[in-house]
C-alpha cells in the first residue's frame, strides 16, 4: 500500500494531468481508483501493524558497495527488455524541449552529486574513486530513466496508458538508482536488505509496465499491418528497421531468459519427495519424526493458546522448525530475524529460559515454564545436538504427548504451569 501505492498513484495522477485534467481533479480520480484496495490492504494488515514493535531504522549513504554493470545487466536485462523494446517500438514521440532534458538530467544527477559531496565532506573522498566501474551502472541508469521519462513527456496526450506505463518504468529505474547511493540503516550490514526489498519492488513494477508496453507495441504493429485508409496514416507509420531488429532481438533474449523456471520444475520433479504443493513434504525425507510431529501439531495444538519450546538456531538453521510449520508460538526462533523486526527482543532472557527448560533443575525449569507460558517442549535432532543426547527435560517425568523416531513432544503438567505468563505474546 505505502510503496507500490505511492508510485502507482503518482503515475496515475501524472497521466491524468497530461490528459488535460486539472491537478485536483486528477487527484480525485486517483483517490477514487485507489481508495478501496488501499483501505482493504491496510485492514488486512492491521493485526500485523498493531502488534509490530519495530527496531529503530534510519537512512545512510552506501559505502564500499556498488553494482558492476555486467552483473547488473545479467540480473535486470531480462526483466527490462519487454518494457524497453515496447517503448522503442511505440509511436514516434513528439519533440521535447532542451529545458526538459536539462531539468530531468539535473534531478536524476542530484543524488550522485549529494552522495559524492557527503563522501568528500566526511573525509572519505577515496570512496568516490573506489566505486570504479560501478559508475558505469549509474550512467546507464540515469540515461535509461531520463530516456523513458522523456518518452513519457513526449507521448501524445491521448495515450494515457502509454504514459502511465512509461512513468512506472522510469519510477522503477529511479528506485534502482537510489539504492546505489542510499540504504536503510538496519540490522543488516551495508545495503543488503535494502537491495533485497527495493529491488523486489522494482521487479514487480518493471514487470507490469513491461507487459503493458509490450502489449501496446504489438497492438500497434498489428494495427499498422491492417490499416489502409488515409485517416489511419498516423497509426500506419511503421517503426524503422532498427527498432524492429532491436524488438526481435530483445524478444529472443527474453525468451532465452525464461528457461530457468521450467528447468527448476524438472529438477524438483526428479527429487525423491512426492510432487505437490506441501511446504513440509521434504521433512518426511529426514526420517527423524519431525514431519509426523508437525502434522500432529497442526491437528492438535492451538496457536492462540499453546507455546512450544524448541532449540534456538540462527537464520535458516534447523531450529524453530516446529513453530515455523505449525504457527504455534515459541520463545525464540531465529534471533537474527527477531533483532531485525523488534526493538526489544530480550534475547538473553529468552535464551536463558530455553536453556533452563532443557537443562535446568526442577525449580529453574518450572519457573521458566511459568514465566513464559510454555505448554509443550520439543526434543528432536536439533535439541539433542544443542543440549546433549538426553537433555534433563527427558527425565522430568512430564507426559509424553507425541513420539515418533527421535522426536518427542512433552506436555507441561497443569500443576507446573500454574499461572502461565504471556511474555511470548
Amino acid at each position: 500500500v505505502l510503496t507500490y501505492g505511492a508510485i502507482w498513484a503518482a503515475a496515475g495522477w501524472w497521466a491524468a494531468t497530461r490528459a488535460g485534467w486539472p491537478p485536483h481533479t486528477a487527484g480525485l480520480i486517483v483517490v477514487r481508483w485507489a481508495a478501496l484496495p488501499a483501505v482493504g490492504g491496510l485492514l488486512l494488515a492491521s493485526p500485523f501493524f498493531t502488534a509490530l514493535d519495530p527496531a529503530p531504522l534510519g537512512l545512510a549513504f552506501v559505502r564500499g558497495e556498488s553494482s558492476d554493470l555486467p552483473r547488473w545487466l545479467l540480473f535486470w536485462l531480462p526483466a527490462l527488455l519487454p518494457g524497453l523494446a515496447g517503448a522503442l517500438f511505440l509511436a514516434r514521440p513528439q519533440p521535447v524541449t532542451r529545458s526538459q532534458v536539462i531539468v530531468l538530467a539535473g534531478v536524476l544527477g542530484l543524488l550522485p552529486l549529494v552522495w559524492a559531496a557527503a563522501m568528500l565532506m566526511s573525509g572519505d573522498g577515496a570512496e568516490v574513486w573506489r566505486r570504479g566501474a560501478g559508475w558505469a551502472t549509474v550512467v546507464v541508469l540515469i540515461a535509461g530513466v531520463a530516456g523513458v521519462l522523456l518518452r513519457s513527456l513526449s507521448s501524445a496526450r491521448d495515450h494515457r496508458g502509454q504514459e502511465t506505463a512509461l512513468w512506472l518504468l522510469g519510477a522503477a529505474g529511479a528506485v534502482l538508482l537510489a539504492t546505489e547511493f542510499v540504504h536503510i540503516d538496519d540490522q543488516f550490514p551495508g545495503r543488503l536488505n535494502t537491495v533485497f526489498k527495493f529491488w523486489f519492488h522494482a521487479w514487480a513494477i518493471v514487470s507490469v509496465a513491461g507487459g503493458a508496453l509490450l502489449a501496446m507495441a504489438v497492438d500497434r504493429w498489428l494495427t499498422a499491418r491492417s490499416s489502409s485508409t488515409a485517416e489511419d496514416a498516423r497509426v500506419r507509420q511503421r517503426p524503422g528497421r532498427m527498432a524492429t531488429a532491436v524488438f526481435a532481438g530483445a524478444g529472443l533474449i527474453w525468451v532465452a531468459s525464461t528457461v530457468t523456471p521450467p528447468l527448476m520444475a524438472i529438477s524438483r520433479a526428479r527429487e525423491t519427495q512426492d510432487a505437490g504443493l506441501s511446504a513440509i513434504a521434504h521433512l518426511e525425507e529426514r526420517g527423524d519424526g519431525l514431519y509426523a510431529a508437525v502434522t500432529w501439531g497442526l491437528e492438535t495444538l492451538d496457536p492462540a493458546r499453546d507455546v512450544v519450546v524448541e532449540a534456538v538456531d540462527e537464520s535458516y538453521g534447523d531450529g524453530n522448525r516446529f513453530s515455523s510449520f505449525t504457527g504455534v508460538a515459541t520463545l525464540l526462533g531465529w534471533p537474527g530475524h527477531e533483532r531485525q523486526w523488534r526493538a526489544d527482543v530480550r534475547e538473553a532472557e529468552r535464551r536463558d529460559a530455553v536453556a533452563a527448560i532443557y537443562l535446568g533443575d526442577g525449580a529453574a525449569r518450572d519457573r521458566a515454564v511459568r514465566d513464559w507460558g510454555v505448554t509443550h517442549v520439543l526434543v528432536g535432532d536439533a535439541e539433542r545436538i544443542a543440549f546433549g543426547p538426553t537433555p534433563a527435560i527427558t527425565q522430568a517425568g512430564w507426559p509424553l504427548a507425541f513420539e515418533d523416531g527421535v522426536t518427542q513432544v512433552f506436555e507441561v503438567p497443569a500443576s507446573v504451569r500454574g499461572a502461565a505468563g504471556t511474555e511470548t505474546r
